[in-house]
């Protein structure tokens, strides 16, 4: 089988599964909207209410209906709008599908019909949510998106999963079966590259610089090729850095009394176990290299915990207390450091801050290090929450492609996606040493 009918031959396995998939879907959310509106209805009567009390009442058959276009509309813009399974696929398909939900009843009150059942909407949010993740989910791992490559040697990319890499060395109908196409760095053939750009370009074809296609698959960037010149480009908009700093304090101050709770019943704790102060100070690296103190609930014991010396932790360190340990798993010894963020010395979200001894080293060892304190440092960030806890230079080389990935790319969205893994890494006690 030729590589053309080959493609086309998985291009209609996709469009079986696809409208199968579907086609269930759309019957399980009618079926549980009905069954939900006749939960209190004898199933010997339940065709009675179907053609007496649901079809000739408009509103009703209309609302469920609605439901069923929403699922169908979340689908269609997940996936014109989301083509590859980038660093926020799925979160991304969920704050879609909620707000085409909250559309959908933004719309109902505007002409006046109101909603059906608010209860129910709230269940089908839950319901296509999970169709929506179940069916993304299993497209990738059966039919992964098809990315034409220049060359024959497509080695280099094979550690981004769910994805096919086709290698393209001539022009032919298969290439209209790509959802994509990458320019290399170094292509074996410029020209060649050229016409099939202008061919991807004729079809309506995403084309993708392999640098950005890496970050936009990982979440990080490659920074053997970074440029002084490059890095000038990485400042988002003032207005970003006025709404976060907004946001932010609006947070503290709504979850201050439940952190004023967790903070008492910590300091009870590290008293209990062990002799020595309720916290930890340590010199950390700010915004601009300037130096500031951060405060954490001492998770150590006394005499080595408050040790001057700098050292990286173990996974299994001997001076952590068993307090401190559980403080550590659930990241409670970090509650402190939310008075950093009302000073201004830190941000909820931001690279974390390293101590001066480290920042020295690394600045002399690691091309553009010094460039992370262009922004505030935070509680949690992109690499605490993607690589996790660095223990040596070239772990923290690597976890630096995090934080430039960051620095690059700092949003609200990239923010509120920080924040929703580090609440899996929170309740999943990830990473914490």
């Amino acid at each position: 089988m030729s590589r053309h009918e080959k493609l086309k031959s998985q291009r209609r396995s996709l469009f079986l599964f696809a409208l199968s998939f579907q086609f269930l879907a759309v019957i399980t959310i009618l079926v549980f909207a009905l069954l939900y509106l006749t939960r209190s209805i004898p199933v010997s009567v339940y065709l009675g209410f179907l053609t007496r009390d649901f079809l000739p009442i408009p509103e009703k058959y209309l609302f469920v209906l609605g439901l069923v276009v929403a699922y169908l509309l979340s689908v269609i813009i997940g996936t014109k709008s989301i083509p590859l399974p980038s660093y926020d696929f799925f979160n991304g398909l969920i704050v879609t599908n909620l707000i085409v939900f909250l559309t959908y009843g933004f719309v109902l009150g505007i002409f006046d019909v109101g909603v059906l059942s608010s209860r129910l909407l709230l269940y089908e949010i839950l319901l296509t949510t999970f169709f929506l993740l179940t069916y993304f989910h299993l497209k990738l791992y059966w039919f992964p998106p098809r990315i034409g490559v220049v060359g024959r040697d497509v080695s280099r990319f094979r550690h981004h999963q769910n994805i096919e890499w086709i290698s393209c060395e001539e022009l032919d109908d298969s290439l209209g079966f790509l959802d994509g196409f990458t320019i290399t760095l170094q292509s074996a053939n410029e020209t060649e590259q050229s016409k099939i750009l202008l061919k991807m370009t004729h079809r309506n074809i995403p084309v993708f610089h392999e640098r950005a296609l890496h970050e936009q698959l990982s979440g990080q960037m490659d920074l053997s090729h970074l440029t002084g010149e490059e890095l000038e480009g990485f400042q988002p908009p003032r207005v970003y850095f006025v709404v976060k700093r907004f946001g932010e304090l609006m947070v503290v101050v709504v979850a201050l009394p439940l952190l004023l709770l967790l903070s008492l019943i910590a300091a009870i704790l590290v008293k209990a176990e062990s002799t020595g102060p309720v916290f930890f100070r340590q010199t950390r690296i700010g915004l601009h290299g300037q130096r500031f103190s951060i405060t954490k609930f001492r998770t150590m014991v006394h005499n080595n915990g408050n040790s001057n010396k700098s050292q990286f932790a173990d996974l299994q360190d001997n001076r952590v207390t068993r307090v401190g340990r559980w403080l550590r798993h659930y990241r409670l010894d970090e509650i402190p450091q939310i008075w950093n963020v009302v000073r201004g010395d830190m941000s909820l979200i931001g690279p974390r801050p390293e101590q001066p001894t480290f920042v020295e080293q690394f600045k002399t060892n690691i091309p553009y290090y010094d460039f992370r304190h262009t922004v505030r440092p935070g509680i949690t960030g992109w690499a605490q929450v993607r690589y996790g806890y660095a223990s040596t230079e070239d772990q923290t080389r690597s976890k630096l492609e995090y934080d430039f990935f960051y620095i690059k790319h700092m949003s609200l969205w990239l923010d509120f996606n920080i924040l929703l893994r580090t609440l899996r890494t929170i309740l999943l006690r990830k990473g914490a040493r």
